[in-house]
């Protein structure tokens, strides 16, 4: 009974098997690749596509559509889903798109379509995904968007919009309007609106009264005049929100005052586990010392301080994976002189430092300091690339302990000869070998002299005998690098011969140029 239950499972998986492959059997448009019920397209036309074809990209046609037609979309009609990316679109005829009445994701990228009409959309209700970036885009009419009563994601980034319609279909949970021209944001009263980014537009001010988002999660916010107040950024405004991204430019950083601070503080405690900054300005640094925060992913970036930094000014975040203070040369040095123990941040896994102006980053803060670390960051530095300095991150690197992001431009500065030189593959450290022989072994030494000298180069020879040193400076201290040993030089020496003279000043050659 066991065995004929089995042997008719297996026929039905076969079955399906056969099914689904046939199902799937045709033939793939020319300049198409195929997976499944999926078609992506480079270059030629658009093609007739077969029924069982419902997801369809194209890019870089042959000869480009200015204007989308009925008659184009006519050959769509069986899809759920349509990337035109780059195919020189201009305008979109009035109920073009309603032939595709299945439609759920539309994507026209890349194009130069500079407006919108209120028929553009015309019967595409079931529509739930719409992006729109990177076309030129002036002008969308009031009503444009009132058939899509089931959008949930609108993306019109990089477009050229001054104001917003004044209809947006309520049930938008992402709605991204970045790298806009938009002056003013008005009524934005959006129930299930989740994600909401007006980073880098021309937005100076907005009214609290205007917009009602208690259900946000993400937010960015920012742009070269902005006017960032604490009656936006507030934890009463945006009681849920977990993402806070603030941007400003070089030219012109954004001020965070001392209240929106103090916010900010209040909402890492409650609700907020990521916080990017941008090209901010800070009056102080105590956003990033709060021992009950709840942030796990800090970003400040091209980000400065208005205030001196304290000698034991700490950065104590204790649930915090990701630590990122790229181009931000005064966070990234208080951090590195923080007097924290290393249980201030257990969670620590990602920390990026570039352009940073740091010489060195030792094996010892890493252990005492943030011990947990799998990628580092120290690209665009200064690094002095010493013996007894950075050695240990090559080392960590071979053996999987660490990795170095960004490797080929984690460079040397010094010493001279190494500069430019990728420190993974800079030669730190003269290589010594003990030269075994039945009557003498030969080591290279320096001395330790008072500051006032300059220090001399010694050589060791031992061997069945007790051991002397030959040295230009009588009663000095020797180190050998074969062992780190001290030994008491007489200035009485024994000769060596010319092969072990040579590799002796080979050795102490390697020493000087390091």
């Amino acid at each position: 009974m066991y065995q004929a239950s089995m042997k008719r499972v297996a026929i039905l998986i076969m079955w399906c098997i056969l099914h689904t492959t046939q199902a799937f059997n045709y033939d793939c448009p020319q300049h198409c690749n195929c997976d499944g019920p999926t078609a992506k397209c480079e270059g030629g036309i658009i093609p007739s596509l077969n029924p069982r074809i419902t997801a369809f990209e194209i890019e870089d046609m042959d000869t480009p559509i200015t204007t989308l037609t009925s008659d184009i979309t006519q050959q769509l009609k069986n899809l759920v889903s349509l990337r035109l990316n780059s195919i020189g679109l201009t305008r979109v005829e009035a109920g073009a798109l309603a032939v595709i009445d299945r439609l759920l994701d539309l994507y026209i990228n890349n194009n130069n379509i500079n407006m919108l009409t209120k028929d553009t959309f015309l019967n595409c209700s079931s529509l739930t995904h719409l992006n729109l970036d990177h076309n030129n885009i002036h002008i969308i009419q009031n009503e444009t968007f009132m058939p899509l009563e089931q959008l949930q994601i609108l993306s019109l980034a990089h477009n050229a919009l001054k104001v917003l319609p004044n209809y947006m279909p309520r049930s938008i949970q992402t709605l991204n309007i970045e790298e806009n021209n938009l002056s003013t944001i008005t009524q934005l009263f959006l129930d299930h609106l989740e994600s909401l980014n007006l980073c880098h537009n021309s937005i100076i001010h907005i009214d609290p009264d205007q917009i009602s988002l208690n259900e946000l999660r993400s937010l960015c916010l920012g742009g070269p005049n902005f006017n960032l107040s604490d009656s936006i950024v507030s934890p009463s405004k945006f009681p849920q929100l977990k993402q806070l991204t603030l941007m400003g430019s070089q030219q012109s950083p954004l001020r965070i005052n001392p209240d929106v601070q103090s916010n900010i503080k209040t909402m890492a405690r409650t609700s907020l586990h990521k916080l990017h900054l941008q090209s901010c300005s800070l009056l102080s640094a105590d956003l990033f010392n709060l021992t009950n925060s709840k942030l796990t992913d800090v970003k400040a970036t091209d980000t400065t301080l208005t205030s001196k930094v304290f000698k034991r000014s700490a950065i104590n975040l204790p649930y915090i994976t990701i630590l990122d203070f790229s181009g931000s040369p005064s966070l990234a040095q208080m951090f590195l002189r923080s007097p924290r123990p290393s249980s201030a941040m257990p969670h620590l896994r990602i920390l990026k430092m570039s352009r940073c102006g740091i010489n060195a980053f030792y094996e010892s803060f890493l252990h005492q300091q943030v011990p947990n670390i799998t990628d580092l960051d120290l690209s665009y530095n200064p690094l002095e690339c010493t013996c007894y300095g950075m050695t240990w991150i090559p080392d960590y690197v071979r053996e999987g302990k660490l990795n170095l992001l960004q490797e080929l431009n984690t460079t040397c500065s010094k010493p001279l000869h190494l500069s430019a030189i990728p420190l993974l593959t800079a030669s730190m450290c003269p290589i010594t070998r003990a030269i075994d022989t039945t009557t003498t072994t030969t080591t290279t030494s320096i001395t330790k002299e008072s500051p006032q000298t300059t220090p001399h180069f010694c050589v060791t020879s031992s061997g069945s005998s007790n051991g002397v040193s030959k040295c230009k400076n009588p009663s000095t201290t020797t180190i050998g690098l074969d062992g780190m040993h001290e030994e008491s030089s007489t200035g009485n020496g024994q000769k060596l011969s010319g092969i072990m003279t040579g590799v002796v000043i080979s050795y102490v050659s390697v020493l000087v140029l390091n």
